[in-house]
């Protein structure tokens, strides 16, 4: 008996004999069509190692049945399940661990459905750091504590994530990152004034345009020449003067706008002017009507100020009669610190407490007390005294308006002390040719200059040029010509510094040292290098600084025997970054002291660096030795006795030897 079903789903068969049922009739027959199912999805064709892929059958139209699905190939899959079954529809997902080719096997009631099986190569994936794009940076100056936003795209950049790290002028730090759909925001407050440097990494490389660099400035840090929380005053149509010290506000630009009780809500810009030496900016209004009038101070476009400066202006007649006669300076045009200074007043039927008296320090922010004592009929005494060097600013108001000659500004100085005078690095040419420097910092000895003179051992005097380099920084510079002995004497204000006059044996360098590092750090004329030279066998060496050239620096040593080095160098007591630095010396016949020392670079956590060891029989000497890595953090020392003897090693991290060492290893 045969038949051709037309349809899906459950069919009766039944078998007649002469018009009777045979046994078992009607038969039960279920109808289904493989060749009906549908795959479909990426992961019947290809898969990326560790990343998780899906497909899907669709078997609505096959009839009943079920589904025998099984995976094979390289290696078994991570994970194989069927996620979900909606209405006949197969999703299936699954993970390989190792890069091959594999085969899927799809059958529906038995039979291959079309397209099974499946050949599916998988691929290692690596991440490509070159493909993320940068969407969104600080633009200009940040403000400080200001939330700054960098958005990256990584969406080609294969499997990987993104590490940001905010360097600032006083510390390191992991920024806050989010990430959406290969989106990462990434977010910062900057805390500290200054240049900061934001270094962008995926999969531990840098992406392009990384790092992101930017500077943070703080309107806030602005320090002015009057109590911006106390109303002022000024005559109208006189030209009011404000000054605004920015040092402390990292780099921008100030400016001011003013509103009048005229105009209250129409802002104009008053006129800006930036001291030479860029420390801060005095801006300039001239009211010309009476009333309170706003003054609204901006460091680039954002306010310095929680709220803006009153200013009220008076039309009132000139007060040409009150007069003050300031103090004579204590020297030239020099005030001292903690010295009482009068001012005399003279005020002709004036009330004393209509008159207000302040003074402030224009840098240092101090503000001193002014005492005003009687001494005869409209006449005062105004007595102050400053106890810290700065220019303060005195104003002195009758009702509200300020005097004539008021506000004036009184630079106050601390002693000449030769004896604060500091001295750094001096420049010694390697030729007589060339000028020798010696540069001194004068910000501690108070107001004075630097002056100085040279004499040779025959006692002849030699030129000798002095050049002041900055406010607190002078230069002292001869030309040796010669080896010599040179007696230098440096005097501030007139009086020796410490150590002056300075004995300077000067001694050409006619051949090279032995061995001679040149190194040139980043630096302004404030310079003090040291070294340090240990050799891994011979122990510390004698090493020799100079710097030849202003910022060129030559450290030499004398190697008394074939070794390793390892070169310390400091920079204002500071080791710098990469100190200390390998230097392998060869003997006569190129012996190396790699025999005698091994090392291999180690890497705990995220921290890189290279551990040395030694090992020394107290009779047969130093050993040859070998360090062998294996796995993480672990490494094997090797070394060969051939005779009975005790042998101390040393293990170094750095350059430097771990506690406890040396590990005493008594060989029989």
């Amino acid at each position: 008996v045969k038949f051709v079903p037309v349809e899906l789903g459950a069919h009766k068969i039944v078998v007649l004999f002469h018009e009777q049922d045979v046994p078992n009739s009607p038969f039960s027959c279920e109808v289904s069509d493989p060749s009906s199912c549908i795959a479909m999805g990426e992961g019947l064709h290809t898969c990326s190692v560790g990343e998780e892929v899906e497909f899907e059958i669709d078997a609505t139209k096959a009839g009943p049945g079920t589904l025998q699905a099984t995976f094979d190939g390289t290696a078994q899959p991570i994970d194989f399940q069927l996620v979900s079954c909606v209405e006949r529809v197969f999703r299936y997902r699954y993970l390989v661990s190792q890069a091959g080719e594999y085969t899927i096997d799809l059958k529906w009631v038995g039979i291959q459905i079309p397209g099974s099986p499946f050949k599916v190569t998988a691929k290692e994936v690596f991440p490509q750091p070159t493909a993320c794009v940068i969407l969104e940076r600080p633009l200009g100056n940040v403000k400080v504590r200001e939330e700054t936003v960098v958005k990256v795209d990584c969406s080609s950049a294969g499997k990987g994530e993104l590490r940001a790290l905010l360097i600032t002028p006083k510390f390191e730090m992991l920024c806050h990152i989010i990430e959406e759909d290969d989106i990462y925001t990434v977010t910062t407050r900057p805390t500290d004034v200054g240049n900061h440097c934001l270094v962008l990494q995926f999969a531990g490389e840098p992406i392009p345009d990384s790092p992101i660099l930017f500077h943070v400035n703080d309107p806030a840090q602005v320090k002015l020449d009057i109590n911006p929380s106390s109303p002022q005053t000024t005559p109208m149509n006189k030209i009011f003067k404000l000054y605004a010290n920015t040092e402390s506000c990292g780099e921008g630009h100030m400016t001011a706008k003013a509103t009048s009780p005229e105009a209250p809500t129409r802002q104009i810009d008053l006129d800006v002017e930036q001291d030479t030496n860029g420390r801060g900016y005095t801006i300039n209004y001239i009211p010309s009507i009476p009333g309170m009038h706003n003054i609204h101070l901006y460091y680039d476009n954002k306010p310095c100020l929680s709220s803006p400066i009153n200013l009220k202006v008076l039309d009132l007649d000139s007060l040409h009669d009150i007069v003050l006669t300031k103090s004579l300076p204590t020297k030239g045009t020099q005030y001292l610190m903690n010295k009482t200074l009068k001012f005399k007043l003279t005020a002709p039927n004036r009330n004393l407490s209509d008159f207000e008296f302040t003074a402030l320090g224009i840098h240092t922010g101090s503000h001193p007390k002014l005492a005003i004592l009687p001494t005869s009929k409209d006449n005062y005494t105004l007595e102050f005294r400053a106890a810290k060097q700065d220019d303060y600013k005195i104003s002195v108001t009758y009702k509200d308006e300020h005097i004539q000659g008021s506000p004036f500004t009184i630079p106050v100085r601390s002693p000449a002390r030769a004896n604060k005078v500091s001295m750094y690095d001096p420049v010694i040419p390697l030729t007589g040719d060339k000028p020798l420097e010696l540069v001194f910092d004068t910000s501690q000895a108070g107001h004075g200059a630097i002056s100085a003179s040279v004499v040779n051992s025959k006692r002849k005097s030699l030129p000798v040029y002095v050049e002041q380099v900055t406010d607190d920084m002078f230069r002292v510079a001869f030309i040796p010509k010669s080896s010599n002995t040179f007696m230098v004497s440096v005097f501030f204000a007139d009086k020796h510094i410490g150590g002056s006059p300075f004995r300077v044996l000067y001694q050409e360098q006619t051949k090279d040292p032995p061995v001679a590092i040149h190194f040139e750090p980043d630096m302004n004329i404030k310079g003090l290098m040291g070294a340090a030279v240990y050799g891994r066998n011979s122990g510390r060496q004698e090493a020799t600084v100079v710097q030849f050239e202003r910022g060129k620096y030559q450290i030499s040593f004398q190697p008394l025997a074939p070794d390793t080095f390892d070169v310390h160098i400091y920079w204002f007591d500071q080791e710098i970054e990469g100190s200390p630095f390998e230097i392998d010396l060869l003997g006569m016949e190129n012996e190396s002291s790699e025999s005698l020392v091994d090392s291999v670079p180690i890497t705990v956590g995220e921290k890189t660096g290279i551990l040395a060891a030694t090992a020394v029989g107290r009779v047969t000497g130093p050993m040859p030795i070998k360090l062998i890595p294996f796995e993480d953090c672990l490494c094997t020392i090797e070394f060969t006795s051939r005779v009975k003897d005790t042998y101390d090693m040393n293990i170094f991290w750095n350059g430097k030897c771990l506690p406890g060492m040396p590990i005493v290893l008594p060989i029989d």
